[in-house]
């Protein structure tokens, strides 16, 4: 029995089609101001937001094929689409930042320094309130939708406002004190650098471990669990196991009735197993109950 993946899919693609627009909108503003002003660390930002771009694809394209029904060619479905994307907007920022390590060390200490002034400021700080919010409103339809691939786009948006909120310091600091801190662009991009290497990290390791499937956490498996011994009919079960397929799970179970029971109330067992478990955890897509005597 299935779960309905397919009424998750339109909020996500509303929220991550209007990040789209304004992540264009960004790249533009973030670059022009940041070459007018030989800012590294905005030129940098924009640079990020460029990546936002490629990301937000990647994630309409997860979320678009990682939706679809099984056919023939893909008997299981194609949930596994949206781990394989989300894999690699781990990879794209995990890239872009140890790059930029590269670029804003080797900027720093050449020692190519200047005043970015106000309009650059304004531009940092405009980035912050915009992706904050993009923050916050992918995060709320990604615990609604309980999509992980989401989720990752939304922590994208989070780097994206912590760096643009890193860069507006940096940018206040190098014009307000002085030319003795305009070190501080260089240094912004930096922090901003080892940042983002950690998030990226952390998204190419949890979509790596579900594509290679790796068995949710304790927690999980136990809420997955805990309420087939409830169910009529059922007198034990073993060898529960699940596994992550993109926003969803798969589960097999093996459980053990009355070996007096006939095939056909053996079979209705199983489907109530089957009907109660995906009705109290709709994320879950397949499940599969294997029918064994009570030994």
């Amino acid at each position: 029995m299935n779960g309905n993946p397919n009424n998750t899919g339109q909020q996500a693609r509303k929220v991550t089609l209007s990040s789209l627009l304004l992540n264009a909108l960004l790249v533009a503003v973030k670059l022009i101001a940041g070459f007018a002003a030989q800012s590294m660390a905005l030129i940098a930002d924009g640079l990020h937001s460029f990546t936002d771009i490629a990301s937000d694809v990647l994630v309409l394209i997860g979320l678009k094929y990682g939706h679809k029904p099984h056919d023939w060619d893909h008997p299981y479905g194609h949930y596994r689409f949206s781990s394989l994307s989300e894999f690699c907007v781990g990879l794209l920022l995990l890239s872009f930042a140890i790059g930029l390590i590269f670029k804003s060390v080797q900027a720093f200490l050449t020692g190519e320094m200047s005043d970015p002034g106000i309009p650059v400021i304004v531009v940092a700080g405009g980035s912050l309130i915009l992706k904050e919010i993009l923050f916050w409103w992918t995060r709320s339809v990604a615990r609604r939708t309980k999509s992980s691939l989401l989720m990752a786009n939304a922590w994208h948006h989070r780097s994206d406002s912590v760096s643009s909120l890193l860069i507006a310091i940096a940018l206040i600091f190098g014009h307000f004190g002085g030319e003795r801190l305009y070190f501080m662009d260089k240094l912004a991009a930096i922090g901003l650098s080892g940042f983002l290497v950690v998030q990226g990290a952390k998204i190419v390791l949890s979509s790596g471990n579900d594509l290679l499937d790796r068995a949710p956490s304790a927690a999980i498996l136990n809420d997955f669990n805990e309420h087939i011994l409830d169910i009529e009919g059922v007198r034990s079960f073993h060898e529960f196991r699940c596994r992550k397929v993109g926003d969803f799970y798969e589960v097999d179970v093996h459980i053990q009735v009355d070996p007096s029971l006939s095939v056909v109330e053996a079979h209705e067992i199983s489907h109530r197993v089957k009907d109660d478990l995906i009705k109290e955890h709709p994320e879950i897509v397949n499940m599969l109950v294997h029918i064994e005597p009570e030994q």
